[in-house]
C-alpha cells in the first residue's frame, strides 16, 4: 500500500509537469529493476549478471586494442572494485605510447592483473544505498603509486557495508610527495569523489588512516601552500580523523601488491629517491718514489666523467648489475635482430651509437648519478643531457632526462622564482546596505534531482541572507546571467560588487 501511494505521488507530479511516461518502459511492484546496466534493489546497487558474464568470458588480450576495449568496458563499473586503479597498472603500462611502438607482448604482471580483475568483478560486493541518517566511515590509504578510499555504513546489526569505492593512479608530480602528503591526498581525493554523500552530514564522517600523524593535521598551524589549499577544501566537510594500523585498514591491502609497483624506466620513475649508486672514487693514490715513509699524493690530472664511467663499469658490482639488466632487457636484442645499425655487442656489454647502452632498469640510476650527486650538483636539463651523453646512450634518452629533471624536487625548491612579489592580503570592505555586495559559488557533483545536479549559492555579505538556486554544472555565462536576472535582480536590484572565485 505504501508503494502504491508513492507511485501515485510520482504519477501526479508527472501530470502536473505535463510529462508522459512510456508504459512499455515502466515496471511496477518490483523489488529490483534494471537501469543502465545496473540492478537497483531495496538492498543496494549491483552489476547486471549479463555484464558479469561478459567479463567472465572475456578472452586474454592479444593486442593493444584488445586491452583498451577491456579497460574501457571495466572502467564503467570501477565503482564496484576496491583498488581498481592499482589493479590495472600493468595493463595501462602496455597502452602507453612508447610501449605501443614495440611488438605486443603480455607481461606476467599484466596477465595476473587481467585475471585478478576478472575475479574481482565476478565476486564484486553489493553497494548499499547511502543513508544520510547513519554514521559513515571513510577508510583511505596511499602507496608509492596510487591512492584509494572506501566509504562504509553500518547495517542494523552494526556490520559495515561498502557504499562506494575510489582509487586512482598518482600523477608523476604526486609521486614526489612525501608519505604524509600522499596519505593526506588520499583523504582529499576521496572526499572530492564522494562529495555527494559526505557533504553536509549530520554526524562527523570517521576518516580512518594508517598514518598516525594525520590526526593532528586540522589543528596544525604550520602548513605549506598545498596543505593550506587542502585544509580549506576539507573545511567544507564534517569529519574527524582516526588512526588504524595498516593491517586493520581494508584500503591498505590493494596498494601493497608488489606486482603493481612501478618498473624501472617507467614515467613514474620521476620520483627522486635519495639513494645513490655505490660511491665512485674520483681520486687515485699513486705509490711514491720517495720511499715508504713518504705519503702518497693524489693525482693532479683532472678526473673526467669518462673515468668515472670506467670505474663504474670496471667495478664488479656495477658490471654485474649491467649484465643482469642486459639479460632481462629485450630492447637491444630486438634491435640487433632487425639489424639496427645503432646497436652493437662487444663481449658482455652492449653499445648504442658507440656509447654504452643503458637498459631500462638502470636508466634512473645513471641519470641520478649525473644529476643528483654532489659531484653533479643538480644541473639543468641541457647540462644533465650533456653529462649523460658523454658515455651513455639509449633510445628516447632526451625525453627521459627532460622529464626526470623537470620532476626533480630539489631543483624546484632552489629555482629562482620568475613571478612578481605576492601582494598583501586585504580584507573586503563592509557593505553599506543589504545586497550591495554579494558572493556566489556553486555546489556541484550532486546526485541528479528534478533535472538538476548543482546548486548556485548567492549570499549577501552584510546580512548573510542567501538564495539557493538549482542549476546544472554545464550552465554557461549567458544562462547564468538570465538566471541572475530572474532570481536575484528582480528581488534586490543590481549589486555594486560581486565576489567570486571564478
Amino acid at each position: 500500500e505504501e508503494h502504491n501511494q508513492h507511485v501515485r505521488l510520482v504519477l501526479e507530479r508527472l501530470r502536473q509537469a505535463g510529462l508522459y511516461a512510456n508504459a512499455k518502459k515502466c515496471e511496477f511492484d518490483k523489488s529490483e529493476v534494471e537501469y543502465l546496466g545496473y540492478l537497483l534493489g531495496v538492498d543496494g546497487i549491483k552489476m547486471h549478471p549479463r555484464k558479469l558474464d561478459t567479463i567472465a568470458e572475456w578472452p586474454l588480450p592479444r593486442s593493444v586494442k584488445d586491452i583498451q576495449s577491456f579497460l574501457g568496458f571495466t572502467n564503467f563499473y570501477r565503482r564496484f572494485i576496491d583498488g581498481y586503479a592499482k589493479i590495472v597498472v600493468p595493463l595501462n603500462a602496455l597502452t602507453r605510447k612508447d610501449a605501443v611502438e614495440l611488438p605486443f607482448a603480455l607481461t606476467p604482471a599484466a596477465v595476473e592483473a587481467f585475471y585478478t580483475l576478472k575475479r574481482a568483478f565476478t565476486s564484486s560486493p553489493l553497494l548499499r544505498h547511502f543513508d544520510p541518517s547513519l554514521p559513515s566511515t571513510l577508510r583511505t590509504d596511499a602507496s608509492d603509486f596510487a591512492i584509494a578510499g572506501v566509504l562504509h555504513q553500518p547495517d542494523a546489526q552494526g556490520f559495515l557495508h561498502p557504499v562506494a569505492y575510489f582509487s586512482r593512479k598518482l600523477t608523476p608530480a604526486e609521486i614526489n610527495y612525501d608519505v604524509y602528503d600522499k596519505e593526506l591526498l588520499a583523504i582529499v581525493e576521496s572526499f572530492r569523489d564522494m562529495r555527494a554523500w559526505t557533504i553536509g552530514t549530520a554526524t562527523p564522517v570517521s576518516v580512518i588512516s594508517d598514518h598516525k600523524n594525520l590526526e593532528y593535521f586540522m589543528s596544525s598551524r604550520v602548513l605549506n601552500r598545498r596543505q593550506a589549499r587542502w585544509s580549506m577544501f576539507l573545511s567544507e566537510f564534517n569529519f574527524r580523523l582516526d588512526y588504524a594500523p595498516g593491517l586493520k585498514n581494508p584500503a591498505d591491502a590493494p596498494s601493497r601488491r608488489p606486482d603493481f609497483a612501478p618498473r624501472e624506466g617507467d614515467d613514474v620513475l620521476r620520483l627522486q629517491e635519495q639513494i645513490l649508486l655505490t660511491p665512485l672514487h674520483t681520486e687515485r693514490l699513486y705509490p711514491s718514489s720517495q720511499g715508504a715513509s713518504s705519503p702518497a699524493r693524489p693525482s693532479t690530472s683532472p678526473t673526467t666523467i669518462a673515468s668515472l664511467t670506467t670505474l663504474a663499469v670496471d667495478n664488479s658490482e656495477m658490471l654485474k648489475r649491467f649484465q643482469d639488466a642486459y639479460r632481462a632487457d629485450t630492447e637491444w636484442r630486438e634491435a640487433l635482430t632487425r639489424g639496427d645499425a645503432d646497436f652493437t655487442q662487444e663481449g658482455n656489454l652492449v653499445f648504442h651509437k658507440g656509447l654504452l647502452f643503458v637498459p631500462a632498469s638502470l636508466r634512473a640510476d645513471i641519470v641520478r648519478m649525473r644529476h643528483d650527486s654532489l659531484v653533479a650538483g643538480h644541473p639543468g636539463r641541457v647540462r644533465t643531457l650533456g653529462l649523460v651523453r658523454r658515455d651513455f646512450s639509449w633510445p628516447g634518452m632526451q625525453t627521459f632526462i627532460h622529464r626526470y629533471v623537470q620532476a626533480c624536487d630539489v631543483c624546484a625548491r632552489i629555482k629562482t622564482p620568475r613571478h612578481k612579489p605576492y601582494g598583501l592580503l586585504r580584507p573586503l570592505d563592509i557593505p553599506s546596505r543589504p545586497w550591495r555586495s554579494i558572493t556566489m559559488d556553486f555546489i556541484v557533483k550532486l546526485p541528479p534531482s528534478h533535472g538538476y545536479d548543482s546548486i548556485w549559492v548567492v549570499c549577501d555579505r552584510l546580512t548573510r541572507a542567501a538564495h539557493f538556486i538549482p542549476c546544472n554544472e554545464t550552465i554557461d555565462a549567458p544562462g547564468l546571467a538570465w538566471l541572475f536576472l530572474d532570481r536575484i535582480f528582480r528581488h534586490h536590484g543590481l549589486p555594486d560588487s560581486i565576489v567570486s572565485d571564478r
